[in-house]
C-alpha cells in the first residue's frame, strides 16, 4: 500500500516538473540568448561599432516542448569578417562567443527551471 502511494507521488512531481521545464523552455533561451549576445559584442572587432552594434536576437520557434532563440548579426559584411574572404583573413568573433559562452548557457537553463520549480 504505501509503495503504490510513493509510486504515484513521484509519478504527480515528475509530471510537475515535465511541466515547469516545458513553461521555463522560453525564459531559459531568451536569458541564455542574451549572454550570447553580450559575449559576441565584447569578441566583435570594431572600428566603427556598426559591426557589434549589429549583434542581435529575436525569438525563433517556440513549441509546447521547444523554444529557440536566434542570434544573428543584421551588418551586410559580417559573414566576411567572421569567416575571412580571398583577400581578408577571417576575424571570428560569433563562434568563439558561442564556445565561451556555452557552459554558461546551459546553467542558465538549469536555473530557470530551478526558479519556476520553486528550488
Amino acid at each position: 500500500m504505501s509503495f503504490e502511494r510513493d509510486i504515484d507521488r513521484v509519478q504527480r512531481q515528475l509530471k510537475e516538473l515535465d511541466r515547469n521545464v516545458r513553461l521555463s523552455l522560453p525564459e531559459a533561451a531568451e536569458e541564455a540568448a542574451k549572454l550570447m549576445v553580450s559575449t559576441a559584442k565584447e569578441k566583435a572587432p570594431v572600428r566603427t561599432g556598426k559591426l557589434r552594434n549589429g549583434i542581435q536576437q529575436k525569438a525563433g520557434d517556440r513549441t509546447a516542448n521547444s523554444a529557440t532563440e536566434v542570434v544573428f548579426n543584421d551588418v551586410f559584411y559580417s559573414n566576411f569578417i567572421e569567416y575571412g574572404t580571398r583577400k581578408m583573413r577571417k576575424r571570428p568573433f560569433m563562434r568563439p562567443a558561442f564556445d565561451e559562452a556555452q557552459r554558461q548557457m546551459a546553467e542558465i537553463a538549469g536555473r530557470v527551471v530551478k526558479r519556476r520549480d520553486g528550488i
